[in-house]
């Protein structure tokens, strides 16, 4: 599925850029620490959105069925 690769793609690019950072600045540096919190937001979006994710594939599933039961 080309959107999972795309947005596969776009977690390792906003999680890589972060540590490069982090590792080229120093994590004790303000700027690496704000980088620091910068990955750890990207992480949690990209738990949130898989659990996201899984809901609304549950949720459309029982929508789709109702409207086929609706056209019936």
């Amino acid at each position: 599925m080309r959107s999972c690769d795309s947005r596969d793609q776009l977690v390792v690019l906003v999680t890589e850029v972060p540590a490069e950072g982090i590792t080229a600045l120093g994590d004790d540096s303000a700027a690496g620490r704000r980088l620091d919190e910068c990955l750890e937001y990207f992480r949690f979006a990209e738990a949130e959105l898989t659990s996201l994710m899984q809901r609304w594939s549950a949720h459309r599933e029982k929508w789709l069925a109702g409207r086929r039961t609706e056209t019936q």
